[in-house]
Protein backbone atom coordinates (compact mmCIF):
# COMPACT_ATOMS: atom_id res chain seq x y z
CA UNK A 1 0.00 0.00 0.00
CA UNK A 2 1.20 3.59 -0.92
CA UNK A 3 0.71 7.02 -0.81
CA UNK A 4 -1.19 6.89 -4.06
CA UNK A 5 -3.74 4.28 -3.04
CA UNK A 6 -4.93 6.48 0.10
CA UNK A 7 -4.98 9.41 -2.59
CA UNK A 8 -7.04 7.54 -4.72
CA UNK A 9 -9.60 6.29 -2.23
CA UNK A 10 -9.41 10.33 -1.41
CA UNK A 11 -10.58 11.06 -5.13
CA UNK A 12 -12.78 8.20 -5.83
CA UNK A 13 -14.72 8.22 -1.87
CA UNK A 14 -14.85 12.19 -2.15
CA UNK A 15 -16.57 12.09 -5.45
CA UNK A 16 -18.72 10.09 -4.27
CA UNK A 17 -19.23 11.98 -0.99
CA UNK A 18 -20.25 14.96 -2.96
CA UNK A 19 -21.99 13.97 -5.52
CA UNK A 20 -24.00 12.13 -2.42
CA UNK A 21 -24.89 15.52 -1.20
CA UNK A 22 -25.65 17.34 -4.43
CA UNK A 23 -28.06 14.71 -4.74
CA UNK A 24 -29.13 15.68 -1.39
CA UNK A 25 -29.40 18.99 -2.41
CA UNK A 26 -31.48 19.04 -6.04
CA UNK A 27 -34.09 16.75 -3.92
CA UNK A 28 -34.29 18.92 -1.15
CA UNK A 29 -35.67 21.76 -3.68
CA UNK A 30 -37.55 19.06 -5.64
CA UNK A 31 -40.04 17.69 -2.91
CA UNK A 32 -43.23 20.03 -3.90
CA UNK A 33 -43.13 17.56 -6.75
CA UNK A 34 -44.16 14.94 -4.77
CA UNK A 35 -44.97 15.07 -1.06
CA UNK A 36 -43.31 11.72 -0.74
CA UNK A 37 -39.69 13.18 -1.86
CA UNK A 38 -39.86 15.25 1.30
CA UNK A 39 -39.28 11.93 3.25
CA UNK A 40 -37.28 9.91 0.72
CA UNK A 41 -35.01 13.70 1.18
CA UNK A 42 -34.63 12.60 5.07
CA UNK A 43 -33.44 8.89 4.36
CA UNK A 44 -30.97 10.26 1.29
CA UNK A 45 -29.90 12.79 4.05
CA UNK A 46 -29.17 9.36 6.76
CA UNK A 47 -27.25 8.41 4.13
CA UNK A 48 -25.12 11.07 3.64
CA UNK A 49 -24.48 11.27 6.89
CA UNK A 50 -23.41 7.88 7.36
CA UNK A 51 -21.52 8.21 4.01
CA UNK A 52 -19.55 11.10 5.85
CA UNK A 53 -19.00 8.97 8.75
CA UNK A 54 -17.61 5.58 6.45
CA UNK A 55 -15.61 8.20 4.31
CA UNK A 56 -13.67 9.32 7.60
CA UNK A 57 -12.95 6.04 9.05
CA UNK A 58 -12.00 4.41 5.58
CA UNK A 59 -9.73 7.35 5.03
CA UNK A 60 -8.46 6.44 8.68
CA UNK A 61 -8.73 2.66 8.25
CA UNK A 62 -6.09 3.28 4.74
CA UNK A 63 -3.84 5.29 6.47
CA UNK A 64 -3.15 2.70 9.01
CA UNK A 65 -2.72 0.17 6.62
CA UNK A 66 -0.20 1.86 5.07
CA UNK A 67 1.80 3.26 8.08
CA UNK A 68 1.93 0.10 10.03
CA UNK A 69 1.33 -2.78 7.49
CA UNK A 70 2.09 -5.44 9.67
CA UNK A 71 -1.17 -4.67 11.67
CA UNK A 72 -4.18 -6.91 10.73
CA UNK A 73 -6.26 -3.69 9.46
CA UNK A 74 -8.06 -4.49 6.26
CA UNK A 75 -9.42 -1.27 4.73
CA UNK A 76 -10.47 -3.37 1.28
CA UNK A 77 -13.13 -5.38 3.96
CA UNK A 78 -14.68 -2.15 5.31
CA UNK A 79 -14.91 -0.67 1.86
CA UNK A 80 -17.04 -3.77 0.59
CA UNK A 81 -19.07 -3.47 4.11
CA UNK A 82 -19.49 0.55 3.22
CA UNK A 83 -20.95 -0.33 -0.84
CA UNK A 84 -22.87 -2.76 0.45
CA UNK A 85 -24.55 -0.53 4.02
CA UNK A 86 -24.15 2.91 2.05
CA UNK A 87 -23.59 2.90 -1.68
CA UNK A 88 -26.17 0.24 -2.92
CA UNK A 89 -28.81 1.98 -0.91
CA UNK A 90 -27.84 5.45 -2.18
CA UNK A 91 -28.45 3.66 -5.97
CA UNK A 92 -31.80 2.37 -5.20
CA UNK A 93 -32.72 5.67 -3.57
CA UNK A 94 -31.53 7.68 -6.91
CA UNK A 95 -33.34 5.18 -8.96
CA UNK A 96 -36.45 5.87 -7.10
CA UNK A 97 -36.23 9.32 -7.59
CA UNK A 98 -35.66 8.90 -11.48
CA UNK A 99 -38.57 6.99 -11.76
CA UNK A 100 -40.38 9.59 -9.24
CA UNK A 101 -39.15 13.22 -11.24
CA UNK A 102 -39.16 10.99 -14.72
CA UNK A 103 -39.86 14.69 -16.43
CA UNK A 104 -37.82 16.49 -13.75
CA UNK A 105 -34.69 14.92 -13.98
CA UNK A 106 -31.80 16.64 -13.32
CA UNK A 107 -27.27 16.39 -14.44
CA UNK A 108 -27.00 15.49 -10.77
CA UNK A 109 -29.03 12.10 -10.95
CA UNK A 110 -27.54 11.30 -14.39
CA UNK A 111 -24.05 11.72 -13.22
CA UNK A 112 -24.55 9.85 -9.82
CA UNK A 113 -26.04 7.25 -12.15
CA UNK A 114 -22.56 6.70 -14.05
CA UNK A 115 -20.20 7.54 -11.68
CA UNK A 116 -21.39 4.54 -9.15
CA UNK A 117 -21.47 2.41 -12.43
CA UNK A 118 -17.75 3.79 -12.48
CA UNK A 119 -16.70 3.20 -9.05
CA UNK A 120 -18.06 -0.12 -9.08
CA UNK A 121 -15.81 -0.97 -12.35
CA UNK A 122 -12.64 1.16 -10.40
CA UNK A 123 -13.20 -1.15 -7.25
CA UNK A 124 -13.51 -4.03 -9.07
CA UNK A 125 -10.15 -3.70 -10.92
CA UNK A 126 -8.33 -2.59 -8.42
CA UNK A 127 -9.38 -6.31 -6.56
CA UNK A 128 -8.63 -8.12 -9.50
CA UNK A 129 -5.35 -6.51 -9.86
CA UNK A 130 -4.46 -6.81 -6.27
CA UNK A 131 -5.72 -10.62 -5.80
CA UNK A 132 -3.53 -11.12 -9.12
CA UNK A 133 -0.42 -9.90 -7.05
CA UNK A 134 -0.98 -12.38 -4.79
CA UNK A 135 -1.63 -15.42 -7.13
CA UNK A 136 -5.17 -15.98 -6.72
CA UNK A 137 -6.85 -13.28 -8.13
CA UNK A 138 -10.67 -15.16 -7.94
CA UNK A 139 -10.48 -16.14 -4.74
CA UNK A 140 -9.24 -13.11 -3.52
CA UNK A 141 -11.86 -10.80 -5.69
CA UNK A 142 -14.71 -13.14 -4.11
CA UNK A 143 -13.53 -13.56 -0.81
CA UNK A 144 -13.39 -9.19 -0.39
CA UNK A 145 -16.44 -8.77 -2.33
CA UNK A 146 -18.56 -11.24 -0.03
CA UNK A 147 -17.34 -10.34 3.06
CA UNK A 148 -19.35 -7.07 3.48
Amino acid sequence: MTFRSLLSLFVLEGLDLTLDWSLFADISTRHDIDPFLSDVCLVIMVFCVIGTLTFVLELYLKYMEISKPESDLNSDVFSAATTWLEDIPMIGLGVYVAMTLRSHLSLVLYVKAVYAIFEAVIRLGTLYCRGNRSGDSLRSMYTICTSG
